[in-house]
């Protein structure tokens, strides 16, 4: 009995392994990406990531970025509003995720004001900075949200502040 335990162990472990080493990737891969059409078409399509609410979440934010290349409007509005529906369906199923919410406040805060999606921005942002100190990633990730959140083209200077209060009290 122990000797068949061994094997299932191992396979668990694995399996486990490989789910954070491709969450890792894909977070890689976008913000990699984010300058290159090609690139963001390759994020949206791949299957190889995990299937989870924060893939879902990038795989949005992949769609809705991809609007800056396109040319026609109502292409434009078509990676916009699908990227936005894989994002809004990722916060219904992990609403207080910190990563997810950083991500739609990266939308919120560089879409144009024309779309009009930005109702949420106070809301994201009290959710991300409450729970970005216990979420379960590499410190130097937490710093890089918070960089790209204080350099983004609708961020306030009281929202600034709040994230560089957060910014101080990460190790």
């Amino acid at each position: 009995m122990k000797r068949r335990a061994i094997p299932l162990i191992v396979s668990i472990g694995l399996t486990l392994l490989s789910f954070t080493v491709n969450l890792n990737h894909i977070r890689d891969d976008f913000h990699d990406a984010v300058k290159s059409e090609c690139k963001l078409q390759a994020i949206i399509v791949s299957k190889t990531y995990p299937t989870n609410q924060v893939t879902k979440a990038y795989k949005g934010l992949a769609t809705c970025t991809s609007a800056e290349f396109a040319t026609w409007p109502t292409t434009k509005w078509k990676y916009f509003t699908d990227g936005k529906a894989l994002i809004e369906e990722a916060i219904t199923a992990a609403p207080l995720n910190p990563e997810i919410r950083y991500i739609r406040l990266m939308v919120q805060l560089n879409a144009p004001v024309m779309v009009g999606y930005s109702s949420e921005i106070d809301q994201d942002l009290k959710i991300f900075v409450e729970n970005i100190g216990d979420y379960v990633i590499d410190a130097d990730w937490k710093r890089s949200f918070i960089k790209n959140l204080k350099t983004s083209d609708g961020i306030s200077t009281k929202q600034i502040e709040q994230l560089t209060t957060v910014q101080t009290n990460i190790k």
